[in-house]
Order: C-alpha cells, then sequence, then structure tokens
C-alpha cells in the first residue's frame, strides 16, 4: 500500500470543490513500464432527494400493473452513487427500472414500477410494495450523510364474476292419472371468478311444472358442485303427450347485474315409440366377376310412435363383407324422424370379386333411443351366381438334365353356373406338354387334374442354372375375361461334390505330440471348382494345409492335404479326439473325420473342487485347471504315480467292479490330500487345508483293490454307509495300502454280520504289509466286529499289519469298538484308545494269532479294553502300555497285560472332553516305553520318537517344553515383565491354553504374544488360547506393575500353567528406590516402604530402617511412644 495526502484550500463549506489526482509508477530499471491510477475528490457535497408519489392500483390475475415516481436529486452535485431497492409483500413479481440511476443536482428521473398478479391470485388480495432510493455520496463525509427517500404502491387483484352451468338434459315420463310424477336432472355449476360467491337459481317451465332447485350454493374460485333439479308433471292420462322446456339460470345471489348462465331441460311426458323398416330386398348378381361389385338395397324407416324420435341403424353382414348405411361405415348411423313421418334408409353391399357363388344375408335393425326401446329389422339377401375357374398349384423344381417330371395342377369350377375351358400353354425352353386342352362343361364345384410333362434334355449345352418357365392358362368359354394361370419353374441345377480319403483316419498317442494326417481331395462334381478346408476339433488344436484348393477340374484329384492333430496336454488318456476336415463349395459342404486315441502318460495329477473333469488328465494345473474329481485322476493316472488333491469336500460317488464308492483304488498310487488349488508346490497340511471324500450315505469311501500297494494320507474319509463290510475303507484280498494321516469318522457298517466300520482288512494269501499309521479313527460303527478298524488272515504268510500311532476313540461295535484283530501278525504300537464302545473288547478285540500291542494307551473303554474270548488259540503279546478306567476292567482273564504295563495312574491327556489326546507335560505314558523294541521313529503329529530317553507311550509324543523368565529384582512400583516361552519341537501345530494367576502385589498392565491368539483377563487371572506352529516357539508376555507401597526385599513369586500343568516358579525380589518417607499416628509399618503421603508408616524408627541414605523423613505432628 502506498499513502497519499491531499491538503485542501480554504474555502467556504458552501463551495463545492473538485480534485482530480493522477498517480503514475514508473520502473526504476525499465522506464517503459509504468501503471496510472486517478482518484477523484468531491469536497462540500451535500446530498439530497426526493421521491413522489405513493400510488394505487388494481389488475387481474396475470395483469402487470404499471406505477410511474419521481425521483429528483436535490443535492448540490450530480449523484452516481443512487440505488434503488424495494420490497414486496406478499412476495408478487415486481420490478423497478432503473435500479442504479445516475441524476445530475437538481435533476429528476422516472422509476418505472411493474407489478405482476400472480394467476391464482383471488379477488381482495393485495400487495404493499415499498420502493427506497438510498445515495451513499456522502459515505465517506465526516457525519456520514446517507439519503434515503421511499414511496409505497398498493396493488389489488380486481374482480372476476363468472359462471359456468351445464348440460342441457333431456327425458322422459310416464305420467300417473292419480298422482304427480318427478324427473330428475344433475348439472354441474362452476364458480369460473376469482371471488368466493353465493349463487342463486331461477326456473320457468314451458308447461307450469312445478321446479325444484337448491335455494343457493358457495363456490370459492374454480370450484364446482352437482346441481340437481326436480322437475314435477302433475296428473294426467297416460295417452296426454306433453314437451316441457324448463330453463334453469344460475345468477349471482344478490347481484342481478352480474353474470348468469342457463341450463335446459326438456321433459316428454307419455311419448311412445314405434319404428317400421321395409321391406325385405333380394338381388341376383350374374356379372362376371372382375372387381367388387356394390349392391344398393332401400328401405323405408317410419315413426310410428307420437313423438320425433332418434332411432340408431346397426347392421350386420353374415360374411362380414364391407357395408355402409346412409354412406356411414360406423355403427350406429342416427337418423332423428318426427311423429308418423317416414324417411328413406340406403344400404350398400360391396361383394368381393373372389366370390362366385353364394348367398349372403345383411340384417339393417333400427333401435329407438327411446327407453324402453323399439325396434324393426330388415333383411338384404345377395345372391351370386357368376363364371369362375381356379387353376393351382404352381410348381418349382430343380431337375437334372436327362430326368423327366410330371407337374400335376387341378382346374376347378369356382363360379356359380357350369361352364367349359380351353387350356393353352407357352413353354419357354419348349420342354414341356400338356394335357387336357379343352375341358367339357363342368358343373360348380366340380374340377380336372391338368398335367404338365418335363423333359429336360441331356445334351452338354444345358447348363447349371438354364430354367425353362411354363405358363398354363385356362379361360372360361363363357366369358374370355373369367381365367386363371399356373407358373411352372423349372431349373437345371448344378451337382456339385467332392470327398476326401481315407475317411475316417485313426491313430493314437500321447498329449502333446502332432499327430499328421495326409488325404486326398477328389472333386466329384460336374463343374471345375475351388475347395476352402477348415478344421474343426472336439478338444485338440488342429490345422489343415492348404486351406484352399483352386480351380480343381471334374475328376481330379489333390493328393497333399495334410491334417495336423495337437492333442493338448491336459487331454485326458481314453478319450479319442474327433477331428473334422470342413470342405465348403458351391454353397454345398462334405466332413472328413480323424480319430486320435489320447494314450495315458505319466505324472502328478492335481485335484480341486473347483476344477473339471472334462477333456482332463489332471497334469497341467495351472494351464488348464485341476481334474474335479478323485476318482478322475486315480483313472488317469499310471501305477506309480501322485494324485495331490486340494482342500474341499468331495462328493461324488460311482458304482465300479459291483461296488459303490467315492473311489475305486485299482493301481499303485499315492493319494495325498491336504493341498491349496494354486499352491501344488507348497508341502500339504491336512490340519488345515481340511480334504474330505464324503460318501454322503451312498456306498463306501473308498475300495482298494486287491492286489494293490497304494498309499492314502491326509484325508477326511467320512460318511461312508454299506450293508456289509468296509464303510470307511474297504481294503480287497491282497492289497497292502498304507493308510496315514487322515480322519476316518463317521462311517457305517450295517448289518448283523458286517465289520469295519471305518476300515476292513481281510487277508487270505501271499505276504501283504498293511500300514495304518498316524490317523484318527473316531465315530464310526460296525453291526458286528471292528468298529474302527477289522483285520483279518494273514495266517504264517509273512506279511505284517502295522497299526502304529493311531488315535481310536467313540467307535462302536459288538465286539472290538475300536479293533478286531484276527490275525496273527498284526503290530499294534503306540496307539490310543479312548472310549470306545463294544459288547466284549471296547477297546481292542483278540480273536485270534500272536499279535503285539506295546506301548499303547487304553482308557475309558466300556467292557475291557482289551477282550480274548475264552477257548480261541493264539498267544497275543502285551507289554509297556498304559490302561486306565476301562471297565469293568482293563483286561479280561484272558488277556496277560505284560509285566511293564501301567494300570495304575491316568494317562493325562491334555483334555479328553475336547478331543485333545496329547499328553501334559506331568503325564505318567512320557517316556515310559519299551526301551528295547524297535517302535516308530516319529508320532502322529510328525515328532520324532523319541524326543527324550525313551517312547511315550500312546500315539503322541510329548513335543512341548515351556519356561517362564522375569528380571530378579523390581522396584515398587515398577513394571514386572513376564515372558513365557513354549517350544513345539514336533512337526505337527498344538493347540495351547495358558492360565496364569498373578501374585496379589502385581497389578496386570497387558499381554503380547507372538503369534497371535486369543487373551482374556479375569479375577486377577490371565488366560491365553492359541496355536505353537511345528519347530517354533510361542512368546507370551504379561505385563505388571509392582505395588507401589512395598517394602524392599518384598519376595514376589509367580507360577504359569500350560495346557493345565503348571510350570516353574519364577522369582522377584522387590528393591528399594531414593524418596521421602512419612510417618503419621494414624500409618501402619507392615510391609510399609512409608513413601505414600495417604499411606504413611507409624513409627519413625520404622521409616528411617528402611530409608535410604539421603532420604527425609517427613513426620507428622503427634506424640510418638514406639
Amino acid at each position: 500500500w502506498i499513502d497519499f495526502t491531499v491538503t485542501v484550500p480554504a474555502a467556504p463549506t458552501s463551495t463545492v470543490l473538485i480534485d482530480h489526482i493522477i498517480v503514475t509508477a514508473t520502473a526504476t530499471t525499465l522506464c517503459s513500464d509504468s501503471h496510472v491510477t486517478e482518484h477523484t475528490i468531491i469536497i462540500n457535497q451535500e446530498p439530497g432527494l426526493t421521491l413522489v408519489q405513493n400510488e394505487s392500483g388494481g389488475g387481474l390475475p396475470g395483469d402487470t400493473v404499471t406505477y410511474e415516481h419521481i425521483l429528483t436529486n436535490t443535492g448540490n452535485w450530480w449523484d452516481s452513487t443512487i440505488t434503488v431497492t424495494w420490497e414486496t409483500d406478499p412476495d408478487w413479481v415486481v420490478s423497478v427500472i432503473p435500479d442504479e440511476p445516475v441524476v445530475e443536482d437538481s435533476k429528476s428521473v422516472t422509476l418505472t414500477v411493474e407489478v405482476i398478479v400472480p394467476e391464482a391470485a383471488t379477488c381482495g388480495a393485495a400487495n404493499t410494495t415499498v420502493i427506497t432510493a438510498t445515495s451513499y455520496a456522502g459515505y465517506y463525509a465526516p457525519d456520514y450523510q446517507i439519503v434515503s427517500v421511499s414511496v409505497t404502491d398498493i396493488t389489488t387483484v380486481t374482480h372476476i364474476n363468472d359462471v359456468e352451468f351445464a348440460p342441457d338434459r333431456a327425458g322422459n315420463l310416464v305420467s300417473d292419472p292419480a298422482q304427480p310424477v318427478t324427473a330428475t336432472y344433475t348439472h354441474r355449476i362452476t364458480n369460473t371468478g376469482n371471488c368466493r360467491q353465493q349463487f342463486g337459481f331461477l326456473s320457468h317451465s314451458s308447461q307450469g311444472f312445478t321446479v325444484t332447485t337448491p335455494s343457493w350454493v358457495w363456490l370459492d374460485p374454480e370450484d364446482a358442485t352437482p346441481v340437481t333439479i326436480f322437475i314435477t308433471a302433475p296428473p294426467t292420462a297416460t295417452d296426454n303427450l306433453l314437451v316441457d322446456t324448463t330453463v334453469i339460470t344460475a345468477y349471482h345471489w344478490g347481484e342481478p347485474d352480474l353474470p348468469t348462465a342457463a341450463v335446459v331441460d326438456t321433459t316428454i311426458v307419455n311419448q311412445a315409440a314405434g319404428v317400421e323398416l321395409a321391406p325385405n330386398n333380394t338381388s341376383v348378381i350374374t356379372q362376371p366377376a372382375i372387381t367388387t361389385v356394390p349392391v344398393t338395397y332401400t328401405h323405408t324407416l317410419t315413426n310410428s310412435g307420437n313423438y320425433t324420435d332418434t332411432f340408431d341403424l346397426t347392421w350386420l353382414n353374415e360374411d362380414g363383407w364391407e357395408t355402409t348405411v346412409n354412406g356411414q361405415t360406423e355403427q350406429p348411423a342416427e337418423v332423428t324422424v318426427g311423429a308418423s313421418r317416414t324417411t328413406t334408409v340406403s344400404v350398400v353391399t360391396i361383394l368381393p370379386e373372389w366370390v362366385y357363388t353364394l348367398t349372403n344375408q345383411t340384417v339393417v335393425t333400427a333401435a329407438s333411443q327411446l327407453s324402453p326401446t323399439v325396434t324393426a329389422i330388415a333383411t338384404d339377401t345377395t345372391t351370386a351366381r357368376r363364371p369362375g375357374v381356379l387353376l393351382w398349384p404352381d410348381h418349382d423344381q430343380y431337375v437334372a438334365p436327362g430326368d423327366i417330371i410330371t407337374y400335376t395342377h387341378r382346374l376347378t369350377n369356382v363360379g356359380g353356373i357350369s361352364d367349359s375351358y380351353v387350356i393353352t400353354y407357352h413353354s419357354i425352353m419348349g420342354w414341356a406338354s400338356v394335357t387336357p386342352t379343352v375341358v367339357p362343361t363342368l358343373a360348380p364345384g366340380s374340377g380336372v387334374l391338368v398335367l404338365a410333362t418335363i423333359s429336360v434334355p441331356t445334351s452338354t449345352d444345358i447348363l447349371s442354372g438354364t430354367e425353362d418357365l411354363l405358363v398354363i392358362t385356362a379361360t372360361s368359354q363363357i366369358t374370355d375375361i373369367v381365367y386363371d394361370t399356373a407358373v411352372d419353374v423349372t431349373t437345371v441345377p448344378y451337382v456339385p461334390g467332392a470327398a476326401l480319403t481315407p475317411d475316417p483316419g485313426n491313430q493314437a498317442s500321447q498329449a502333446g505330440i502332432p499327430v499328421p494326417y495326409t488325404h486326398t481331395l477328389t472333386n466329384l462334381g460336374n463343374y471345375t471348382e475351388s475347395f476352402h478346408l477348415q478344421i474343426w476339433s472336439e478338444f485338440a488344436n488342429g490345422s489343415v494345409s492348404p486351406e484352399w484348393v483352386l480351380d480343381l477340374g471334374p475328376g481330379e484329384a489333390y493328393t497333399s492335404v495334410i491334417v495336423t492333430v495337437l492333442l493338448p496336454t491336459h487331454a485326458a488318456a481314453g478319450e479319442t479326439e474327433e477331428t473334422q476336415v470342413l470342405i465348403s463349395f458351391a454353397g454345398e459342404r462334405v466332413v472328413a473325420r480323424d480319430y486320435t486315441l489320447v494314450l495315458a502318460t505319466t505324472g502328478t495329477r492335481h485335484v480341486a473342487p473347483e476344477g473339471t473333469d472334462d477333456n482332463n488328465s489332471c497334469l497341467v494345473p495351472y494351464d488348464y485347471g485341476p481334474c474335479a474329481t478323485v476318482q478322475q485322476a486315480v483313472d488317469q493316472a499310471l501305477a506309480g504315480d501322485d494324485v495331490l488333491v486340494a482342500q474341499g469336500v468331495y462328493t461324488d460317488v460311482q458304482a465300479t467292479s459291483g461296488y459303490t464308492e467315492a473311489v475305486y483304488l485299482d493301481k499303485n498310487l499315492t493319494l495325498l490330500g491336504g493341498y491349496v488349488n494354486a499352491g501344488w508346490d507348497a508341502s500339504p497340511d491336512p490340519a488345515i487345508n481340511e480334504t474330505a471324500l464324503d460318501a454322503g450315505g451312498q456306498g463306501r469311501v473308498v475300495y482298494v483293490a486287491a492286489g494293490v500297494t497304494a498309499t492314502i494320507e491326509g484325508f477326511h474319509l467320512r460318511q461312508g454307509y454299506v450293508e456289509g463290510d468296509g464303510a470307511g475303507i474297504y481294503v480287497a484280498s491282497g492289497a497292502a495300502p498304507t493308510v496315514r494321516r487322515n480322519f476316518i469318522y463317521s462311517n457305517t457298517a450295517t448289518g448283523a454280520e458286517s465289520k469295519g466300520g471305518g476300515v476292513y482288512y481281510a487277508y487270505t494269501s501271499g505276504d501283504s504289509d498293511l500300514v495304518l499309521e498316524r490317523n484318527m479313527i473316531y465315530g464310526n460303527t460296525a453291526g458286528a466286529e471292528g468298529g474302527g478298524f477289522y483285520v483279518y488272515g494273514s495266517y504264517g504268510s509273512g506279511g505284517r499289519q502295522r497299526v502304529w500311532n493311531n488315535l481310536f476313540y467313540h467307535n462302536v461295535a459288538d465286539d472290538g469298538g475300536g479293533l478286531y484283530l484276527a490275525g496273527d501278525s498284526a503290530l499294534v504300537w503306540n496307539d490310543t484308545f479312548y472310549s470306545n464302545t463294544a459288547t466284549n473288547g471296547g477297546g481292542i478285540y483278540l480273536a485270534a494269532g500272536s499279535s503285539s500291542i506295546s506301548n499303547t494307551i487304553l482308557s475309558s473303554n466300556a467292557n475291557y479294553g482289551v477282550f480274548k474270548p475264552t477257548g480261541l488259540g493264539g498267544a497275543p503279546q502285551l507289554d509297556y502300555n498304559l490302561a486306565w478306567v476301562n471297565s469293568p476292567d482293563n483286561f479280561n482273564a484272558e488277556v496277560d497285560p505284560g509285566a511293564n504295563t501301567i494300570t495304575t495312574t491316568t494317562p493325562g491327556f491334555v483334555d479328553p472332553a475336547g478331543y485333545d489326546f496329547h499328553l501334559r507335560s506331568n503325564s505318567n505314558a512320557i517316556d515310559q516305553g519299551d526301551p528295547n523294541g524297535t517302535l516308530p521313529d516319529e508320532d502322529l503329529d510328525g515328532n520324532s520318537r523319541p524326543l527324550a530317553s525313551y517312547h511315550d507311550i500312546g500315539a503322541y509324543e510329548n513335543g512341548l517344553q515351556s519356561k517362564k523368565t522375569a528380571v530378579e529384582y523390581a522396584p515398587a512400583g515398577g513394571t514386572l515383565t513376564y515372558t513365557i516361552a513354549i517350544t513345539n519341537s514336533g512337526q505337527a501345530h498344538r493347540d495351547i491354553v495358558v492360565t496364569d494367576r498373578l501374585h496379589d502385589y502385581l497389578d496386570y498392565a497387558g499381554l503380547s504374544s507372538t503369534p497371535t491368539g486369543s487373551s482374556n483377563y479375569s479375577d486377577h487371572t490371565v488366560s491365553w488360547e492359541g496355536v505353537v506352529y511345528s519347530s517354533t516357539t510361542a512368546y507370551i508376555t504379561v505385563t505388571t506393575t509392582v505395588t507401589d507401597w512395598l517394602i524392599a526385599g518384598t519376595i514376589i513369586t509367580n507360577v504359569a500353567e500350560i495346557n493345565y500343568v503348571p510350570g516353574s516358579v519364577v522369582t522377584t525380589v522387590v528393591t528399594g528406590t531414593h524418596g521421602a518417607r512419612y510417618v503419621a499416628e494414624t500409618g501402619h509399618d507392615t510391609m510399609n516402604n512409608c513413601m505414600r503421603p495417604d499411606m504413611p508408616c507409624l513409627t519413625i524408627q520404622y521409616a528411617a530402617d528402611h530409608a535410604l541414605a539421603g532420604d527425609e523423613v517427613q513426620v507428622a505432628s503427634g506424640v510418638y511412644t514406639g
């Protein structure tokens, strides 16, 4: 900003001084760059205004009312600061011109005000508009001289008075000689003015009838209401015709000079209707049919009633011919006729040109509009009897050279009279002959056959597309204007043809390998032609070379047509690819086929629920996608292949070899579940990526065919149901699969003799090394034997059935709820049997043989943990097991449990009610396994065995170690942090529950963990639940605050429970801190560090003893004697 000071010279205040100040700013470095501004100063200006005068006016709705006012500048200088504003009430549209006038001193301008009356304004409404002119010329004067003047315009709405009254009415009455009769008419009155008005009614009857009207009605503007009028005729004879015209006038009540409106009601008393329509007419038409023929009929309509009447004329033509009455096509046609008078009715019926013989009637009806109505009918009969002929049909056909064809036509007399005909014809190519050429007299409706014979020459000059047009004409002998024609078109076709040989071609190939086929193309047609070759493949990629063979003459051959078929890498073995070679020419198409059989290829198969089995070998999951069913993968696989199955539920069942199952396994394959689709390179995790084969109660889950040594690993095998043996897995005789890391549950083998609800194995000859390891087998049922697993056979065969590291619980059978053993070579090692039920042997039933049962837990099984019936042979070997609370006893009398079997202590499961059968860290089954046996080297979870000195008993090796740490010293009021480290050295993740009750001197401040789990704090106890994954350590950090008033030397202990087992005790000693000490007669000394003013000590000596060097001891007033 740049400020300028202007000095005004001395002058009288009545003198107006004007000064123009011009300021120029110029750049010091560029003189041509400058800017100019001008200021005008007016000294001693005295503004003044007058505005006259107030006005008033009126207008109709929608009108514009104009006012003019004179604005005068009474000041001593011209004024350009004037602003005109206005306020209007109510809010009508108002404009003022000009609204910023410039007025010289002692001069005036005219302000024009326009007020628009709203369309919806009603009479009596008024608008007040205040117009104000304000001068701001003195805005900067020392005394702030703002001048305003105003005028007021008042605009009222002009009254509109008008009314509508309608419509006119007419009616009929039948008099009563003994009493009056009344006609009722309803009209509508509308206030078309803009004021609320009261309307009255006046009436005048031409016959002096009594007229009753409403006294009056009130109506708002544009409102309307019905008005009912009653007109009463006096008693009179019923044959006395009276016609009354009553005029009812609506008028503005009390204002006879305002507009009125009237209606007229006409009442006819004792009107008698009557009508006659005659005569009935007949016409016969014989002229030949060239065009339509109008047939006119005239009737006389007589009003035989006693008063003028209006009649409705309607008509109906029985065949729908066009008909007009009195020139009118729309019905009804009205005609008004006076009493006893007549009028002519003209009827025109149009006879179509295609009607030759027919009798047609048009019925015309005249009906009085009086109610009840009377009618009269007249009938017009039109008879057509004229000549007509029909020759049909036309023909259009292709005929090859040398062929003869006969076209059959029928000539019919469609006229109304007998006639004879002459047949003529013309053939463009001269190939035709027609018989007969003369047809003698035919009665109406009869006919004869007309035959046209076409002989196409064999000459080579007859090219394809040559056309013969034959026109046959049949002409009436009565008149030659009556005739009909038939047209036959005969076309010589082009006869194309082609062949591709050999057809079909047959080969076999593995997917991904091109397969060539060589064909010969021959032109079998009668004209030189070019051929377009294309390929259609069912699922392969095909190509043909060349795509065009040009100008191949009749009978010529092209010998080098090469078709290449590339089977896609995903093609399923056993499928046959159909490749079609499409040869297109001259609008024709010939198809040849090559068939390629897909040969099997070894490799890893992939299955996922969202996959597809169509054309899928299951080998290329990323490019084409996995298969959708495990059975498709098994069918496609070759011996030794792996089948990887992604998480999901597989419910397909099928019947194979007389059995119904989810999977029929007849090859030596490895079936692996627990994968993730699109993550096939990662290791499977069956626990997280649940992969279920679900038979849905429709059959077995898996059937292992004889002689198969497949592996089944990582699946949930469930919902098998069979009337017989083996609902979950049925292992046929001679098969020796490995069944590992599966969840086998909810399978039912029903029937009195059924066996093996979960798994059935029956062996009869040869060596067989069945492996059942690291499985959870639960909730299965068999009607007879082996609810979880049934083993039979292998007597002296040399085979061994390894039943290792399995968990059996909640299985049910009559004998052997968990396991039924009837062989002599089973090795039942490191298994857990819990809460299985049977009539005999809830855990294990030993039918015969010398199986080995070792390092196994048998707990809470109904009707013995192990049961051997009396009198059966065999010497089963039992030792180093743990049996606990089996009912009624752990073993029956026939079973020797072995010297090292534990029967006096619980197995110490983590949470059997929650189906967690891992061992607690204080379990008596830990390190109690056979120290000399060759036992499994891993447990159910995949943990290495042994993790300590010896194998643990049961399916699980205890792979958990825990340690809790904290600082040795912590100050009162400070933070004390505990770290709980839980190490899982096994190969499977473990569910962990941690509880930690804090010392009373600690306050909870928070918890963190790696990995994240769920935590809770309640009743001074911290709890945490989470998963500790394989070969990892979880860290749980609990942060607390030490009570701030504790004396130094206080000992705080803490113990955490890991899976319900207490860990080691951690001790922390409270240390002293510097600070003021407080003593008061109200204090106490016990455990008190005297450092809180609200908790002082009781004695000065106690405070001094616990103070540190340099601390103050502040003593409250009082007497201290201690």
